[in-house]
């Protein structure tokens, strides 16, 4: 027989297992936006990177992990397009903003 703690071990590993974690990042395209990006995807997030030089820049390849939004996120347009993809890729843990 399995005890309460080696069942609800079993039980949350499978819980955690199934939920996607996901970050957005802002100034994604280079330096600590950049690493904080590369740092979230190795740690297995999903994440919606946004700068405005986002796709140009081509430091990150968009993937079913990982979405680029190009644009600024101060503008309301960029800012909802960002909102709404996240939205759509699983559980939202993170924002991390590089300006």
């Amino acid at each position: 027989m399995k005890s309460t703690s080696s069942v609800f071990h079993a039980v949350t590993q499978g819980l955690s297992s199934r939920l996607t974690r996901v970050a957005t990042v802002t100034g994604a395209s280079s330096r600590i936006g950049l690493e904080a990006a590369q740092r979230l995807i190795a740690s297995g997030y999903r994440i919606v990177a946004n700068s405005r030089k986002i796709t140009s820049a081509m430091t990150l390849q968009s993937t079913a992990d990982v979405k680029l939004v190009a644009g600024n996120i101060g503008r309301r347009e960029t800012a909802k397009q960002v909102v709404a993809i996240a939205a759509g890729l699983g559980q939202h843990a993170a924002v991390v903003t590089s300006l």
